[in-house]
């Protein structure tokens, strides 16, 4: 869980060092299993699903997250604390939300209170979001933090000419395009792109301003 730096959005870090100093052990066949406390489990699947993936995990991620939440003891207040100095925290209470939306109330934590309806909305367009065009939201998303569409394909395309293409470059950046106006010519992938690119907005204002997040009480 090293700090990863993809082109685009800033992903949180989880410390692999914390991650370790507060682990489990389970025995297993004679031996001893070492595994992450609730806390940084949870913590890992807010990164991973809102951050990492921009929820295109799909629903299992959230019925996941309801099962830690109900099988498990989260200190909602370290939660929180670690959340925010980390850079997860709207991340976290949109998680949350929707999980609470669709599997019922986490015992201790009223995150559904915190999110707006419209970030709702888009978290809930994402989590179903069509597997064959999520290129779309991660263009999307890469352009919300970027300089812009044009600069963000500009980038794109420099990364990609600098890679081998066995099927040469001008076939390359035909399929390319063919495959960019194919995934953008359907209402429901321009949705999903826009809805991606407003929740990544969302999240960076959020995290790194602490202005569009409602703070919620520990």
């Amino acid at each position: 869980m090293e700090p990863q730096k993809p082109r685009g959005p800033f992903v949180p870090h989880i410390a692999t060092e914390n991650i370790l100093a507060e682990a489990r052990t389970r025995m297993m066949s004679g031996q001893a299993v070492r595994y992450p406390s609730a806390q940084h489990m949870l913590a890992h699947q807010v990164v991973h699903a809102a951050y990492n993936h921009r929820f295109d995990c799909g629903p299992l991620a959230l019925s996941d997250i309801a099962m830690l939440c109900r099988d498990s003891t989260i200190d909602w207040a370290e939660f929180t604390a670690r959340a925010q100095e980390a850079g997860y925290e709207s991340g976290a209470m949109l998680v949350l939300a929707l999980a609470e939306r669709y599997f019922g109330t986490i015992p201790g934590r009223d995150a559904a209170a915190t999110v707006p309806d419209d970030v709702m909305a888009w978290g809930e367009n994402l989590i179903l979001q069509d597997f064959e065009t999520r290129d779309q939201v991660k263009l999307a998303v890469e352009a919300a933090h970027g300089g812009g569409m044009v600069s963000t394909m500009f980038e794109r395309l420099s990364a990609g000419f600098a890679e081998p293409a066995p099927e040469g470059r001008l076939c390359w950046l035909g399929n390319r395009a063919i495959r960019t106006i194919a995934q953008a010519s359907t209402s429901r992938a321009r949705s999903e792109a826009q809805a991606g690119g407003d929740l990544a907005r969302w999240l960076s204002d959020s995290d790194e301003n602490g202005e569009k997040a409602s703070r919620p009480d520990p």
